[in-house]
């Protein structure tokens, strides 16, 4: 339903301006969140078998 003024866009401007600041906080976030970090840190292996996926151990 149209507002009143007849403005019938399909977006008003606030919500163009959160979009186009949702999608550029997206291009310029890093991609490298998941990375190992490099550096001189390192994990021991664990001192028992890694448990598989799917399965559930108490």
């Amino acid at each position: 339903m149209p507002r009143e003024g007849g403005n019938d866009a399909l977006i008003d401007g606030r919500t163009f301006f959160a979009g186009a600041v949702a999608v550029g906080a997206s291009v310029a976030a890093p991609r490298a969140f998941a990375q190992a970090p490099a550096g001189p840190f390192k994990l021991d292996p664990l001192p028992y078998a890694a448990a598989k996926a799917g399965t559930l151990t108490v």
